[in-house]
């Protein structure tokens, strides 16, 4: 919501597809929420920008190496996602927010090994299809009912998760409809 209320163009863009999608649809469903690439973007970039999770670690079956380093089996690996997320061999523009990085490019968002918001593979996140989908409701209802502005800038501190350096305040302006003025 923070980037979304940052950029005036990226919420009148995400409209225009939200309402396009409805009209075609109608309503919310599972067939609209498949078609809304530019929100699924938006929200890709937002998980690599600011994974929920930073860091998790796993045990290693077997030895390997990763990067070059020797891992024995049966230790304890320490995997940063906010670090991996944002490497610049990996990442073009790594530390730029860029809400269509997604949208004009061929980055995979499932099973890519550099972009693991959820984690990956069997012991991934059971609930991240779910969360996806919720975040796009969430999303469509606010963005087609209120405009979104900023009230000062925040950072990021890690923490269990990652979280602002202080409360992020956005001013929410209803959207009139031609309904609701008659």
């Amino acid at each position: 919501v923070y980037e979304i209320a940052r950029n005036q163009d990226l919420q009148n863009l995400l409209r225009e597809e939200i309402y396009l999608s409805l009209i075609e649809h109608k309503e919310i469903n599972h067939a609209m929420l498949k078609e809304l690439k530019i929100l699924d973007s938006l929200i890709y970039e937002t998980l690599r920008f600011y994974p929920p999770a930073f860091i998790f670690s796993r045990q290693a079956v077997e030895e390997g190496t990763i990067e070059g380093y020797l891992v024995p089996a049966n230790v304890d690996v320490a995997i940063n996602l906010f670090g991996l997320h944002r490497n610049p061999n990996y990442w073009k523009i790594p530390n730029e927010f860029i809400y269509d990085r997604f949208y004009k490019s061929s980055i995979p968002t499932k099973g890519n090994p550099y972009l693991m918001p959820f984690g990956l593979g069997s012991r991934s996140c059971l609930g991240s299809q779910f969360a996806l989908l919720e975040i796009k409701v969430v999303l469509i209802n606010l963005l087609t009912s209120f405009y979104l502005y900023p009230k000062g800038s925040v950072s990021i501190n890690p923490g269990f998760t990652l979280t602002p350096n202080k409360k992020i305040k956005v001013r929410l302006e209803r959207i009139v409809t031609t309904n609701e003025t008659s």
